[in-house]
C-alpha cells in the first residue's frame, strides 16, 4: 500500500512539472523562440545575403503611409483613419465558423479546379480544328474568339506543363497533347510571308494565317511560347529524354523564338490588350524571362555561344525597366514611346503591369531588380483605389474588389463603344499575387519593409482572423525577423487577403463553373466571350499558388502559428 501511494505521489509531481513546463514553453514559443527553424529559399536571389527583401530607394521619399483597414470606406477616402473603429475586434468570428468557411472554400476550389481543367481540355484540339490548336473561346460570333492566340495558348500550355505529375494516370495523354501543341506551333511559325513573322498574334484554328487587319506585331507571344517550351524541355531533361525537337543548332522552335527576341526587342509592338502600340512593360518582362531561361537551357545543352548572346541581350534589356517607372505617380507605366493604337488610352495605370510579375515569377527568376516588387505593389495599390470606386458591384459589401484592366477601359466584351468591366482572370491574378507574396515572405529569415511595402501590407480585406498589422511607416525601412509574431502575422495577412479575392471569384462564378472573359460591372454576371481559356488557366495557377502557401501555414503546430 505504501509503495502504491509513493507511485501516485511521484506521478502527481511529474504531471505538475510537465504541465508547468509545457505552459511556459508554449508561451515563449509564440513570443519569439520558435522551436524549429525555417531557412530562406537559397534559390531566391531577389533577396540579399541577409535574407532581407531588398529595399527600393525611390520609395523613401513617399508621403506618410495611409492605413486602409476597411476597403469599403478607406479606399474611397484616402486619409488617415482611426484604426480602432475600422478593424474588427478579436473574436468577431469563432474559430469553428472560420474552419467551416475554409472547408467550404477548399471544397469549392477543388471542384472548380477540376471543372477548369476539363473546360481547358475542351478548348484544346476541338473537333474540326487542327490538332494542337488552343482556342481562346468556342465563341464564333459576338464576340468571335475562335482563334489560336499565341499568348493565351502559351500561358495555358505552360500551366499544364508546370503541373506535370509522373504519378498522374493521365500523364501519357497530357504529353501527347503537349507534343500536338509543339507540332501545331511549328506549322504556324513556318508560314512564309506572315505580316509580322513570329510576332503574329493569332491564327485560324485550322492552322492557316489570320490575315485581316489586327494589332500586330505582338512581341510577347514568342517570349511566352519559349518560356512554355523551355519548361517542357527542362521536364524532358529531368526524365533523361532528348529535346532536339525543341532546341537544336538551326530551325528549332525555341531557338527561333529566342532569336526573334534578340533581333526585335527594341521594336514597337502591341501590348497584351491589343490596343496600344509602343514599348511595353509586360513584353519586356516576359522577354527577359525567356532569355534568362534560354541562357540556362543553352548552357545545359553545351551551346555556350548562344548562352552568352542571350545573357548579353538580357543585361541590355534589363536596364530599360527603369524607363517604365513614373516616379511622380509611383506607378509602373504599361507602355512608353507610344507609336499607335487607341488614342484615348493615355493613362498608363494598367493591370498588365502586375500580370508581368505573375507570368515571370518562379523560384529560379533572377533578373528582377531591387525594386521590382515594391514598384509592382505600388501600382496595384493605385489599381485598388480606382476599381473600388469604378464598378457598382464593388459598393455592395462583397469580399475584396472585382478588378478590371485600366482606367477608361471601353471594351465591354463585345465592342469598344461602352464601358469596361471587371475581369475574372485579373481578380484571380490579385489572389495569386497575394498567395505568392505570402509564400515568398515565409521563406525569408527577415523582411526589409520600405514605405511602399508598409503601405501595401496595411491593406486589410478580411475581418475574421484576429490580425491587425498596423505597421508604422518611417523614414528608415522596417526590419521584421521571422521569429516574431509580427513576421507570421504579415505572412498570414497576405494569405487571408488572397482568400478574400478568391471568395470574390467564387461569388461571381456560375453554378456550373463557367467563367467568361468579364463580369458585368452592374450585375456581376458573366459577360463577353464565354468559357475563356485564359480565365480557367488563371484559376489553375492561382490554385497552385494557394496550395503551396497552405502547406506552410496549415501543416505547422497550431500553438505556434495560431491558425486561424
Amino acid at each position: 500500500m505504501a509503495l502504491l501511494c509513493k507511485r501516485i505521489l511521484l506521478f502527481i509531481l511529474f504531471f505538475s512539472f510537465t504541465l508547468y513546463f509545457f505552459c511556459n514553453y508554449s508561451y515563449k514559443s509564440y513570443s519569439g523562440a520558435f522551436p524549429f527553424s525555417f531557412k530562406p529559399n537559397p534559390n531566391s536571389r531577389r533577396w540579399n545575403s541577409n535574407g532581407l527583401a531588398k529595399p527600393n530607394p525611390d520609395s523613401l521619399s513617399e508621403s506618410t503611409s495611409i492605413h486602409f483597414n476597411n476597403p469599403r470606406s478607406s479606399l474611397l477616402n484616402p486619409v488617415n483613419h482611426n484604426l480602432d473603429s475600422l478593424v474588427s475586434k478579436p473574436g468577431s468570428a469563432s474559430e469553428s465558423s472560420v474552419f467551416k468557411e475554409r472547408k467550404e472554400l477548399d471544397d469549392w476550389v477543388a471542384a472548380q479546379y477540376d471543372i477548369s481543367l476539363s473546360l481547358i481540355n475542351d478548348n484544346i484540339s476541338p473537333t474540326g480544328a487542327m490538332k494542337g490548336s488552343v482556342c481562346a473561346s468556342r465563341s464564333k460570333l459576338n464576340p468571335d474568339y475562335y482563334y489560336h492566340w499565341i499568348r493565351d495558348s502559351a500561358l495555358t500550355m505552360n500551366m499544364l506543363i508546370q503541373n506535370l505529375n509522373n504519378s498522374d494516370p493521365g500523364l501519357i495523354e497530357r504529353l501527347l497533347q503537349i507534343e500536338d501543341f509543339i507540332d501545331f506551333s511549328y506549322h504556324i511559325s513556318n508560314w512564309k510571308s506572315l505580316p509580322s513573322g513570329l510576332g503574329e498574334p493569332k491564327f485560324n484554328m485550322d492552322g492557316t494565317p489570320f490575315l485581316k487587319e489586327w494589332g500586330r506585331p505582338q512581341n510577347d507571344g514568342p517570349a511566352l511560347r519559349s518560356i512554355c517550351l523551355i519548361n517542357y524541355a527542362n521536364y524532358l531533361i529531368s526524365q533523361v529524354r532528348i529535346v532536339d525537337h525543341l532546341y537544336c543548332d538551326s530551325g528549332c522552335i525555341i531557338n527561333n523564338d529566342l532569336d526573334y527576341i534578340v533581333d526585335n526587342w527594341r521594336e514597337s509592338s502591341f501590348e497584351i490588350w491589343e490596343e496600344v502600340k509602343g514599348f511595353n512593360y509586360y513584353t519586356v518582362m516576359v522577354q527577359l524571362k525567356a532569355l534568362e531561361m534560354g541562357q540556362l537551357l543553352a548552357s545545359i545543352l553545351g551551346d555556350f555561344e548562344s548562352a552568352k548572346r542571350y545573357h548579353s541581350v538580357l543585361l541590355e534589356m534589363k536596364d530599360s525597366l527603369d524607363l517604365f517607372w513614373d516616379k511622380q505617380n509611383q506607378i509602373i507605366m504599361s507602355t512608353i514611346h507610344w507609336a499607335g493604337g487607341m488614342p484615348y488610352k493615355l493613362n498608363n495605370l494598367d493591370s498588365q503591369s502586375f500580370l508581368a510579375l505573375l507570368h515571370t515569377w518562379d523560384d529560379s527568376t533572377d533578373f528582377y531588380t531591387d525594386n521590382t516588387f515594391t514598384r509592382t505593389l505600388s501600382t496595384v495599390f493605385d489599381l485598388f483605389k480606382y476599381f473600388n470606386r469604378e464598378y457598382k458591384i464593388n459598393s455592395e459589401g462583397l469580399p475584396a474588389i472585382a478588378m478590371g484592366r485600366y482606367p477608361g477601359d471601353k471594351y465591354d466584351g463585345y465592342d469598344s463603344k461602352s464601358y469596361g468591366n471587371p475581369w475574372p482572370l485579373i481578380t484571380m491574378g490579385v489572389a495569386e499575387l497575394y498567395y505568392k507574396l505570402s509564400y515568398e515572405f515565409s521563406t525569408q529569415d527577415h523582411l526589409y519593409l520600405d514605405r511602399i511595402m508598409v503601405k501595401f501590407l496595411n491593406l486589410k480585406f478580411f475581418d475574421s482572423h484576429q490580425i491587425n498589422l498596423n505597421l508604422k511607416s518611417s523614414e528608415e525601412p522596417i526590419i521584421v525577423n521571422r521569429d516574431t509574431i509580427e513576421f507570421w502575422d504579415i505572412v498570414k495577412s497576405l494569405f487571408y487577403n488572397g482568400e478574400e479575392f478568391l471568395k470574390r471569384v467564387k461569388h461571381h462564378t456560375a453554378s456550373d463553373g463557367s467563367i467568361s472573359e468579364q463580369w458585368n460591372r452592374v450585375t456581376g454576371f458573366n459577360q463577353g466571350a464565354p468559357n475563356l481559356t485564359w480565365s480557367y488557366t488563371a484559376f489553375c495557377t492561382m490554385k497552385v499558388a494557394r496550395d503551396r502557401i497552405k502547406q506552410i501555414l496549415f501543416t505547422q503546430p497550431s500553438f505556434i502559428l495560431k491558425i486561424p
